[in-house]
């Protein structure tokens, strides 16, 4: 009987009311049909692909590929890594879980990606420096570190997020079909890098890295203009945010009392007009 349950309650039930038209499953009209809609369209299918096409296929579908690049061959040795990687990736994303509340989910999304870019650019130069040279042990071990290096900060800032944050950005009546066009999207990437990073370091080597340190960087860039701030929002408070004509500068206003009292103001008109 608590007033901000019953709050709730009502906000949810305005919501669902007023938004759950969902009758047609071939309609996909309501992702896009306004606004607010398209940012968080935006979203979704910005957070599907670039999830995919970060490099991190490069470190799980063709980790054996980066190892022969840098001039690592042992079959047994690069088994080892492989499983080794794997499970650093695991790690970074349950600490990743646990800071995207505290840390927020913008600065995870854009300070990783940025450190993605950096490995790779390193990535780059230890792999040249060991095919230019075979006896040069240190730049073999120093790719593998990094390679090490960059399924670490992916999964801390990407991995625990890739479902989440499409899930926060879609309204209750669009979550169902935007998820499903966001998987859709990132089955689509993914199809297409499974099918082109191949052929692409047999022709040019360990210069393919070089695409995803330019790319990294754009994606960074993205996220920076078209990523709102999701953390410490209720579903509720995220449609005012979208709502707003620039909805990133919205979601960066400092949440205080006021602010959820003029948002749970709102919701309970809308109540009242149901």
């Amino acid at each position: 009987d608590h007033p901000i349950v019953q709050l709730q309650m009502k906000e949810m039930m305005a919501q669902i009311s007023t938004e759950a038209s969902d009758k047609r499953w071939w309609d996909y009209r309501e992702l896009w049909n306004s606004h607010s809609n398209k940012r968080r369209l935006i979203c979704v299918l910005g957070m599907a692909i670039m999830g995919q096409a970060s490099g991190n296929s490069l470190s799980s579908y063709y980790l054996v590929a980066m190892m022969n690049t840098a001039g690592i061959k042992d079959e047994k040795f690069v088994l080892a890594l492989n499983a080794t990687n794997s499970v650093l990736g695991l790690i970074g994303s349950v600490i990743g879980a646990r800071l995207t509340d505290r840390v927020g989910r913008r600065p995870l999304l854009i300070y990783s990606i940025l450190f993605c870019s950096v490995i790779f650019a390193v990535i780059t130069g230890t792999s040249k420096m060991a095919v230019d040279d075979p006896s040069n042990k240190n730049a073999a071990n120093t790719t593998i570190a990094f390679v090490f290096l960059f399924g670490v900060v992916f999964s801390l800032g990407w991995t625990a997020q890739q479902s989440m944050y499409i899930a926060e950005t879609l309204t209750t009546s669009t979550r169902a079909k935007g998820t499903a066009l966001g998987n859709w999207a990132s089955s689509c990437i993914s199809l297409v890098l499974a099918y082109s990073s191949g052929p692409a370091f047999e022709k040019i080597g360990y210069y393919f890295y070089l695409v995803f340190v330019f790319w990294d960087l754009l994606e960074a860039a993205f996220i920076f203009f078209f990523f709102p701030e999701t953390k410490d929002r209720t579903l509720e408070e995220l449609n005012e945010v979208f709502d707003a004509p620039d909805p990133v500068k919205k979601s960066l206003e400092p949440r205080t009392a006021e602010t959820v009292r003029a948002t749970m103001n709102q919701n309970e008109a809308k109540v009242i007009d149901v």
